[in-house]
């Protein structure tokens, strides 16, 4: 295939057998993959959308947090277009999710570079001005951290507690914000990204948000590397993951969550997502629905089942 694709298996234990119900969910494109997704994991509707560029990563990736707040899916438009013209698919996903919603709310992620001011504009006729909301910084690292306050200041609203607990990932790769989505999501924990040029502002950042403990996932070198002298003022670090390929941190990552450690209740192996290592757009819409059912994503490269992830399974 072409790689827009994301699965999640549910298993039931009957007796001594493990019954596996597979389901696929797919599009014609990465944009087609997410709809798909979330029309699986929000049937209902819901009263808020986050909106993304599928053109890259960082953003959508850092929202997972906030999603699970405000209980919204991570709709991925064209982000450099300067209209919807070729986001009808995201839009009538969301115009089936907000459907009854009042009032609804719509969560633009990133910068004009990455949402333009087109689109901004063409959802605030839509929805109503009042309706819609930019979150952007300088980078994607200032993004972050603004997703993040946003996060509690919703939190706030809504009376749920903010437990000082975040997530660190590599700044600069995909997989690992990709294998903590669930987590986030599940746990109402921010991602906050590590950047190995150390101008990304991490200390100041998670200061500012009132970190006090922060679980990170990366390998020991190269791009999606956290490396272990890291260190954070006031901030206790753990390390959940650091094996040296994606696969085997995401299977590292979901033993984690399922044990007393990681804090999230409920959080378990009854339901398991599967999605492509090789590249980030499917998984982005991956945390919402791995989130909201308390289960993990694991990762794979596209061609064949590591051997990690079949052994865990």
């Amino acid at each position: 295939n072409t790689g827009n694709y994301f699965e999640y298996w549910t298993f039931t234990v009957r007796d001594v057998a493990d019954v596996v119900t597979y389901v696929p969910l797919e599009g014609a494109n990465r944009y087609g993959t997410a709809v798909s997704v979330y029309t699986s994991a929000f049937p209902a509707g819901a009263d808020a959308v986050i909106v993304a560029t599928g053109l890259n990563f960082p953003d959508a990736l850092a929202s997972a947090g906030l999603a699970g707040v405000v209980e919204a899916p991570i709709l991925l438009v064209h982000g450099s277009e300067r209209t919807l013209a070729r986001d009808g698919l995201a839009i009538a996903e969301a115009d089936r999710v907000l459907a009854g919603a009042s009032p609804k709310r719509v969560y633009v992620i990133g910068g004009p570079l990455a949402v333009s001011a087109g689109i901004e504009s063409a959802l605030k006729a839509r929805y109503g001005a009042a309706n819609v909301v930019r979150l952007g910084g300088a980078d994607r690292y200032g993004t972050a951290y603004t997703v993040a306050v946003r996060m509690k200041s919703e939190m706030a609203s809504r009376a749920i507690p903010w437990s000082g607990d975040a997530f660190v990932v590599p700044g600069l790769d995909f997989r690992d914000a990709l294998i903590v989505g669930p987590e986030s999501y599940a746990a109402n924990r921010p991602i906050m990204l590590y950047d190995p040029r150390g101008t990304g502002g991490l200390s100041s950042y998670c200061s500012a948000l009132g970190v006090t403990k922060a679980a990170v996932s990366g390998a020991g070198s190269g791009t999606g590397a956290v490396p272990t002298s890291l260190t954070l003022p006031g901030v206790a670090l753990s390390r959940i993951a650091s094996a040296g390929t994606p696969a085997a941190r995401s299977v590292q990552v979901a033993g984690w969550a399922a044990s007393p450690a990681a804090a999230i209740p409920g959080f378990g192996w009854g339901s398991v997502g599967v999605a492509t290592s090789d590249l980030y757009p499917d998984g982005l819409a991956a945390a919402p629905k791995m989130g909201s059912g308390l289960g993990p994503l694991l990762l794979t490269p596209s061609r064949s089942l590591d051997a990690t992830v079949r052994s865990a399974l």
